[in-house]
């Protein structure tokens, strides 16, 4: 067992290794991430932090679909990345994993099998199946007290995916190999969520959020209390978030002097999931108002891009008629042209202002793009209305004559009175 212990230990240390190294630059997407995910991909490796933000970038668009569909897939994302680590190390004889190190390096198995000197993981010992990995796992968590460290329960997971690993190894070649790789898929399951959030925890920029259980149960719901007062109110209000705070299950009890002495001595058995699973909805709380931001951005945005593909065609107009408008001298058929074109080109501008504005209320970070905009848009108001009126005094039985056949359409003042311009009827 001494061996497995010094595997364990090198396992959580390459663990925390993944989560300490420092890099340049921020994500460069935001795809909906809650801070402590987003601080562990941060400091990941290029190669891993660039496919894990493609894989996520890639999944953007079921958002349209539904927050809970991008959040499902944000999971199947790192359950899938993981999975996939575990398949791409190689078996040796007695249980001796050989690392697939350039595979591993673009994946976030590199975290659980990352780049130590010695290239192999041997395993405290070569579980007999999957019937025996389900024990180990069993057998782990009932051995958790609420005194145990943070550090030491991740240790032991990282063991457990390690066995798991071997399992899946063994299992290729056997008759029922994909049900033992469904099953694998599962027991994995029940620990990887959990280990990742240990190391989201312990493994944080500023260094441990918290070392034990009940500790991090108590961080945890003051920071997500806090977040909630400083995020964006319409992100919490669409999110729901606040009916998932009180849709929460109770929270664990903090321990007391009893509750240690009775576990010290066996009296006392001490339950982890409650903990676990109050911690991870916690989390999905803070991801759900995150992804529902970025859904609002991502409409601000589709918004933006619509007001901008709009534009050139009202500045094709602004040029063209300041061309003669704003001549010295424009011929009759120019004050007629306007006073045709002035209504569309009216509705445009303000059209554009409108979106132009619902896009930046929707997402504030464009005030300077929406400042150059919206002074734009005035500067091209102001100058189509001194056009119109210019055209007005110019010729204004035309102007008259306009006015009736927009109250009037199909009728005419007089026999000979037809309308000034085309379409009007």
């Amino acid at each position: 067992m001494a061996t497995g212990r010094v595997a364990a230990a090198a396992l959580a240390a390459a663990m925390s290794l993944a989560f300490t190294w420092q890099t340049a630059s921020a994500l460069d997407l935001d795809v909906g991430l809650d801070k402590g995910t987003r601080d562990m991909i941060e400091q990941l490796p290029p190669a891993i932090r660039v496919q894990m933000l493609q894989l996520l970038k890639d999944a953007l668009p079921l958002i349209d679909v539904s927050v809970s569909s991008y959040i499902t897939q944000i999971g199947t994302v790192f359950h899938d990345n993981l999975n996939d680590a575990i398949r791409q190390v190689s078996c040796r004889t007695g249980g001796t994993i050989t690392n697939a190190s350039e595979s591993l390096k673009s994946s976030i198995g590199w975290v659980f099998f990352g780049d130590w000197p010695a290239g192999e993981i041997v395993a405290s010992h070569v579980p007999k199946g999957i019937d025996q990995l389900g024990k180990d796992i069993a057998n782990t968590r009932a051995a958790i007290k609420i005194d145990t460290n943070l550090d030491a329960i991740r240790t032991a997971y990282v063991e457990l995916l390690h066995e798991a690993s071997i399992v899946k190894c063994s299992s290729y070649a056997s008759d029922d190999a994909p049900v033992v790789m469904l099953t694998i898929a599962g027991r994995v399951g029940q620990i990887m969520d959990p280990a990742m959030e240990y190391t989201t925890l312990l493994d944080s920029p500023g260094g441990p959020i918290c070392s034990f259980l009940s500790d991090c149960i108590s961080v945890r719901v003051q920071y997500l209390d806090k977040y909630l007062k400083t995020a964006d109110v319409r992100d919490v209000a669409a999110a729901n978030a606040m009916q998932m705070v009180d849709d929460l299950p109770p929270m664990p009890a903090s321990p007391d002097w009893l509750s240690y002495s009775m576990q010290a001595v066996g009296l006392q058995h001490f339950d982890i999931a409650p903990y676990e699973t109050f911690l991870l909805q916690i989390r999905n709380i803070e991801r759900t108002v995150e992804v529902t931001k970025v859904a609002r951005e991502k409409k601000a945005q589709a918004e933006w891009d619509d007001v901008i593909e709009r534009k050139p065609a009202l500045d094709t107009f602004m040029r063209n008629e300041g061309a003669s408008m704003d001549a010295s001298a424009p011929s009759a058929q120019d004050f007629v042209n306007m006073i045709c074109r002035h209504e569309d080109a009216h509705s445009s501008i303000e059209k554009l202002t409108s979106d132009g504005q619902q896009a930046f209320n929707l997402d504030s970070r464009r005030t300077t793009d929406w400042g150059r905009l919206k002074s734009e848009l005035e500067t091209y108001k102001a100058r189509e209305e001194s056009w119109i009126q210019r055209a007005r005094n110019a010729v204004p039985e035309v102007a008259k004559s306009f006015d009736f056949h927009k109250a009037n359409p199909g009728k005419r003042r007089t026999p000979f009175d037809f309308p000034p311009c085309p379409g009007m009827g």
